[in-house]
């Protein structure tokens, strides 16, 4: 029952992370297009992405504690347990948002913008293809949590 929830979580949290995507593109549409550049400008966008970001995160950690206060096991269990499920909704959430706004805005699906500092570093790392790179590493870590997982608590 445990593994069916785990993996309910993963797809429930993609789920999520599509639908924020497309509000997000919504609402920002007007901010990225019609609004001139201005100092203002960038600390609404940078209020609205951190405080994004902050909402996505304590809903991270309530399902997290949730799923992991399920788990009737040893205290250190479920802290493991609440720290993968943490990791795992993360990076769907990283990768399906960043793929399905990229899209919304008309742009190709590795798009990665430059607000975010990690996408940034990206950009400065790996040039056009931070966003492929980035993509890549989601898919990879969501595929080594999930093996951790179902081999360590099935």
């Amino acid at each position: 029952m445990l593994q069916i929830m785990f993996i309910l979580i993963q797809i429930l949290f993609a789920v999520y992370a599509f639908f924020s995507a497309i509000e997000e593109a919504a609402w920002s549409w007007g901010y990225r297009n019609y609004l001139m550049d201005s100092f203002k400008k960038k600390e609404q966008l940078d209020v609205a992405h951190k405080s994004g970001a902050v909402a996505v995160g304590v809903i991270m950690a309530a399902i997290s504690i949730y799923y992991s206060h399920k788990i009737n096991d040893s205290l250190s269990i479920q802290l493991f347990v609440f720290i993968v499920s943490f990791a795992i909704t993360g990076f769907w959430y990283w990768l399906v948002f960043d793929i399905k706004y990229a899209l919304q805005i008309g742009q190709v699906w590795d798009y990665i913008g430059e607000t975010a500092d990690i996408d940034n570093w990206l950009i400065k790392k790996f040039g056009s293809k931070a966003g492929k790179v980035k993509a890549a590493a989601c898919v990879s870590v969501i595929a080594l949590l999930n093996i951790i997982f179902f081999t360590l608590l099935v």
